[in-house]
């Protein structure tokens, strides 16, 4: 994966970089991303901001499976509401006729 910061730890820009982010916005969504997605907190203690590599890479993984699965299950809601307004259209045409 990125290697921005040695090879045991990961800092703010390796992860902003992983989740297609500024680093500056995934620092403002950091605190929800540990509340409401379980990502790993930074190593207390630290100046700099850091992560064990080997968990947050394991969280990354998993974050972008939800992720995937959420933009799967939108696309098929979209679909859904588009078959339901050509069906009602369809219906109306022929109660119509």
């Amino acid at each position: 994966m990125l290697q921005n910061s040695n090879d045991r730890f990961m800092q703010a820009e390796d992860i902003a970089e992983a989740l297609g982010l500024q680093r500056e916005t995934f620092l403002r969504k950091r605190n929800g991303l540990i509340i409401e997605h379980g990502m790993p907190a930074p190593l207390p203690g630290q100046k700099k901001l850091r992560w064990h590599r080997e968990g947050m890479e394991k969280w990354l993984r998993q974050y972008g499976e939800i992720k995937s699965h959420a933009m799967r299950t939108a696309g098929s809601l979209v679909r859904i509401h588009v078959d339901r307004a050509q069906l009602t259209a369809a219906y109306a045409a022929g109660a119509a006729a």
